[in-house]
């Protein structure tokens, strides 16, 4: 994996974040169950990085993954930035409290070996267009390109619908200037039908802002092309956006082509729909992209 784009030419911080053991009341497993355990090596040059004792680590990190709120389908988020470890993935961040990672025996995980199948390709589909802003019964359903038109001011009880351009599995980035304690909830959704978000499979997740300029990226990707935002209380600027597209970089290996459009048409959209499907595991295709 290539991290030189995201350096810069200061003070780097390399923070990764293990994650596992998702599960709710009922103590159903969305992360298969396993010793847990990190290794890396970061290559600079005639430089090597290695993950070892000198690292530091913790786990006081908040939780980012929602529990309580349980769907088969996805992994959702409940993040609060005002937690006091929020803040650790940015430079800067005091990690004096943090303790010196453990050396574990690598015996369990069997012989390392590189990858034989590639890996997920990640495909920026950009900022996306403003469809519809509602609150109550009113509603401004003047259509934006972003992000020529941020930042965008929301209030409490504003529901805003940008359409990301195509339906694939995406993943968000936002990057907002918040007053604190502001409650965001973010509904991907399959649809948008006559001003209503359908097709959602109970798939949200939330964002308790600090005060300030913050952001927020969503855990998991999901199968969706609109994505609901929703103010709950506090106000808040949507500075940016970002989609990502995430997919195996498939390769057609054959084609069709007649002389009835839609007989064309039903053939791209048919083999799109296998690409959008092809996960890592197993996955039930009508919750996470159709």
């Amino acid at each position: 994996m290539d991290i030189h784009p995201y350096q810069h030419k200061s003070k780097n911080t390399i923070a990764v974040l293990v994650q596992g053991g998702v599960r709710n009341s009922l103590g159903n497993l969305k992360i298969i169950k396993h010793l847990p355990g990190l290794t890396a090596i970061i290559v600079a040059g005639n430089q090597q990085f290695v993950t070892d004792t000198t690292w530091l680590c913790s786990e006081k990190v908040p939780e980012q993954m929602w529990n309580e709120f349980w769907t088969w389908s996805c992994i959702l988020d409940s993040a609060d930035a005002n937690t006091p470890d929020f803040n650790w993935q940015i430079p800067g961040f005091d990690d004096r409290n943090w303790s010196p990672a453990l050396q574990i025996s690598g015996e369990a995980w069997g012989t390392l070996s590189p990858r034989y199948i590639p890996r997920l390709k990640e495909t920026d589909l950009g900022s996306g267009t403003l469809l519809q802003v509602r609150n109550g019964k009113i509603a401004d359903i003047s259509v934006r390109k972003l992000p020529e038109n941020l930042p965008l001011i929301l209030k409490s009880g504003d529901e805003a619908v940008i359409d990301a351009g195509k339906l694939s599995l995406i993943y968000w980035v936002v990057k907002i200037k918040a007053e604190k304690g502001t409650e965001i909830i973010f509904t991907p959704c399959q649809d948008f039908v006559k001003g209503e978000k359908i097709i959602n499979y109970s798939c949200e997740s939330k964002f308790t802002a600090r005060e300030g300029i913050q952001s927020f990226m969503s855990t998991e990707t999901f199968g969706f092309r609109y994505l609901n935002i929703k103010v709950l209380n506090g106000a808040f600027a949507l500075d940016s956006i970002r989609f990502m597209s995430r997919l195996y970089p498939n390769i057609r290996l054959a084609g069709f082509e007649c002389s009835d459009d839609f007989l064309n048409r039903a053939w791209q959209q048919s083999s799109y729909t296998s690409e959008v499907l092809c996960e890592d595991g197993y996955v039930d295709s009508a919750e996470r992209a159709e």
